[in-house]
């Protein structure tokens, strides 16, 4: 298991957990639940900032059942409440507020002793929510829902007037066994333990995304898993003060091998990002013409001009010179804005034969032919999208499965980067799940930063591909959430992100 990465477990196998650490030790479930709620009203607050600046005179709808989750929802409320004294809180019990669970009724006494709480007997539709926090069901729920409870799920998935919807743990209504109907969340709070149902392709719709809320429970041990979730620590190595005689081949050099007249702004893209990932060194090789009209915009890159074809693509010609100057690469990128012509595939096919060091391969160079060119046991990253994983793997159009992409890569020795609103990072049969990053990454050049980010971060550590791809990952999509709470999610461009690369690892 990738040692800066946490377990996925099915509920069933989360509960056993639980019980073992925590057992009936009121105390010791006190504190769990105070670390989840407190997450996750800190987590609400922050990414509420996507949207806009969070309103000091918010209304903020609880959502309770009679279990610990209700507990965590309400000590969420109750976290929001001390940050904005002005905030009003209206909490629903849903079943009834006979017989909480006596941690959920300190939790309410808590939250009711500290500001303006009132108590629903029904949410009305005419009243306009900031925040609605889910703590109705816990993972353990049994089906089927009750009728009341069913209509009061939809009366909240269609409500036009609440700006974010956050479950805690998992929304309620999906489990192992899941219902037909759940509470529609634009954010889940995973508390403690990553639960299976919520990274389940047939429930996105009711997950949103993910934050992924560490609150101590591997501490001590964790069981494996095939499935892992990174954590922000993966960057921990980037933010450490560097060796002070060091210099800048201690740090790799990256050739990118990239871009064509039709599309220079892939390569523009994948080598600023690169410039940015710490590498000591950049070399880019492009088409003649595409390398003298960008060098003046990264000088920090060394560009060498290759023979291109007469519509600007690369030319077979070329390959001598690109062989013979990558005998001194820590890490090769290609693919970004090369295209799609047969020259340029038959040029790209032979050269992956004979590229010895670690390799990064990213979309047009995502081919069958080229990717089957590798020399055995070749080094690297691969970063394909859905679409274009299953072109290399020549397979219809399919939907995204785990065990499609873990039998993937026990058969490949390239990590695989697959690209998605959860991006998953596969070696060896095990997948890693990113919850870092959201919609404001669903525009086109993303994948060109990353594949920079990925590159650089591979020449630095050219034995270390796994390592390199999961900062690459939780690097980019860090840098997105940071963005995206500071400007927003639509009024940007994607070059915007790469300044933020720095803040998330200094900030």
């Amino acid at each position: 298991m990738f040692p800066l990465s946490h377990p996925v477990l099915t509920c069933a196998e989360s509960g056993c957990f639980e019980e073992k650490l925590l057992g009936g030790d009121e105390n010791g479930i006190l504190a769990a639940m105070k670390k989840a709620g407190q997450g996750v009203g800190l987590g609400i607050l922050q990414d509420f900032q996507e949207i806009k600046p969070f309103p000091q005179n918010a209304k903020v709808l609880v959502l309770s059942g009679k279990g610990h989750n209700g507990g965590d929802a309400l000590i969420a409320a109750h976290t929001i409440l001390r940050q904005h004294p002005q905030v009003v809180v209206e909490v629903m019990f849903v079943f009834g507020k006979d017989d909480l669970k006596h941690l959920v009724q300190k939790a309410f006494d808590e939250l009711n002793q500290a500001g303006k709480v009132t108590v629903l007997e029904n949410v009305l539709c005419d009243t306009s929510y900031d925040v609605c926090i889910d703590g109705a069901l816990g993972m353990a729920f049994h089906l089927p829902l009750k009728t009341a409870f069913v209509a009061l799920l939809e009366k909240i998935n269609q409500h036009p007037n609440i700006l974010l919807r956050a479950a805690v743990d998992l929304p309620s209504g999906l489990g192992d066994e899941s219902a037909n109907i759940a509470f529609r969340a634009d954010f889940t709070y995973a508390t403690g333990i990553a639960k299976k149902p919520v990274f389940e392709e047939k429930n996105k719709q009711f997950v949103g995304r993910i934050r992924y809320l560490d609150i101590g429970f591997f501490q001590n041990s964790q069981p494996e898993s095939e499935q892992n979730i990174l954590l922000p620590g993966v960057l921990d190595k980037l933010r450490r003060l560097r060796d002070p005689q060091s210099y800048k081949r201690t740090y790799g050099h990256l050739f990118i091998v990239a871009g064509s007249r039709r599309m220079p702004g892939a390569l523009l893209m994948a080598v600023k990002a690169a410039v940015h990932s710490g590498v000591g060194l950049v070399t880019v090789i492009a088409p003649d013409s595409v390398a003298r009209n960008c060098a003046p915009h990264v000088p920090e890159a060394m560009w060498l001009p290759c023979p291109e074809t007469s519509d600007g693509w690369f030319s077979v010609e070329g390959k001598a010179i690109i062989l013979k100057t990558l005998s001194s690469a820590s890490a090769v990128l290609i693919g970004p804005g090369i295209g799609r012509e047969d020259e340029t595939k038959q040029l790209f096919a032979q050269l992956v034969r004979d590229i010895k060091c670690p390799i990064v391969i990213d979309a047009d160079a995502l081919m069958p032919e080229i990717i089957d060119a590798l020399a055995g046991g070749q080094l690297g990253i691969i970063t394909p999208h859905l679409g274009e994983f299953n072109r290399i793997r020549q397979t219809a159009d399919e939907a995204y499965s785990f065990e499609k992409l873990a039998s993937y890569s026990k058969n490949n020795p390239l990590v695989t980067v697959l690209k998605g609103s959860i991006t998953k990072v596969a070696y060896q049969g095990k997948v890693y799940l990113s919850p870092f990053g959201g919609p404001v990454l669903a525009r086109g050049g993303s994948g060109d930063i990353l594949s920079g980010l990925c590159g650089g971060l591979l020449a630095q550590q050219p034995s270390e591909a796994l390592n390199a791809a999961c900062q690459a990952v939780v690097l980019h999509g860090s840098a997105a959430d940071a963005m995206a709470r500071e400007r927003g999610q639509t009024g940007i461009s994607t070059t915007e992100i790469i300044p933020y690369l720095s803040k998330i690892l200094h900030g």
